[in-house]
């Protein structure tokens, strides 16, 4: 599959567009209290996209969770072949529709939603979580397990601990120490929320593990990390997919 010099550059001017349409606005104007927010935004998604290496097609998970007690509602697949090649810079326009596509076969769309890759934290200032959080007018949060831009100092080594990262003189996200004796993950807003809500929300859904809640189970789902009879115990309400 190959795309022109061309096609790059609408890309890229596509992506510009979309970016000014993003809201970075505090979700509070006072301090942040979890049970406050998980009254506001009752649930919160996780999404990831693996690739099936038999059939070459994308593999997109959700994964719905009760906001307060990070319970499973409900997850669902999709799968299918990409439209674009992989372009550095430009992955969200080669998952997005695969993601959509997850979403779509939820009962119920999530009040927020995690994103495995960037938020703000990208070079154009439109990574998934972004594209995704435009695109349905949602929170969303991207959370990332290596930087692509950015200037930070390593967080100390204690849980929770942050710095920020910068980028073209503006901190585009945090660095997070979301387990002791672990590397960082990389945190930044996608839409309509600020830098330090998605901070916030990432250390509240961290359960002893790297990756917060959310996007630590829809990454062993889309990876096929977990087996069918798994896949079916995580929910009481059923797996969305043609196993």
């Amino acid at each position: 599959m190959i795309i022109s010099r061309s096609s790059v550059s609408g890309l890229k001017q596509l992506q510009l567009s979309l970016a000014s349409q993003i809201n970075l606005s505090k979700l509070s104007a006072g301090s942040w209290n979890s049970d406050d927010m998980c009254r506001r935004f009752p649930t919160v998604a996780g999404v990831d996209v693996g690739i099936n290496n038999e059939s070459g097609k994308l593999k997109a998970s959700a994964v719905l969770f009760d906001s307060q007690t990070l319970q499973i509602k409900e997850l669902a697949i999709f799968e299918a072949l990409p439209t674009i090649p992989y372009i550095p810079g430009y992955l969200s326009f080669r998952e997005l529709p695969v993601v959509l596509g997850a979403l779509n076969k939820l009962s119920e769309l999530p009040s927020m939603i995690l994103c495995d890759g960037q938020g703000i934290a990208h070079p154009r200032r439109f990574g998934i979580a972004s594209h995704l959080g435009v695109e349905l007018d949602l929170p969303t949060i991207g959370v990332a397990k290596k930087r692509l831009v950015g200037d930070f100092v390593e967080p100390s080594n204690t849980l929770f601990a942050s710095t920020p990262l910068q980028f073209k003189d503006e901190t585009v996200g945090l660095v997070i120490r979301t387990r002791v004796n672990v590397k960082p993950v990389f945190v930044s807003p996608g839409h309509l929320m600020s830098v330090e809500d998605a901070g916030n929300w990432v250390c509240y859904y961290s359960r002893g593990f790297k990756l917060p809640e959310p996007t630590r189970i829809a990454d062993q789902v889309a990876s096929s990390r977990l087996s069918k009879k798994m896949l079916h115990e995580l929910t009481a309400v059923g797996l969305q997919h043609d196993l």
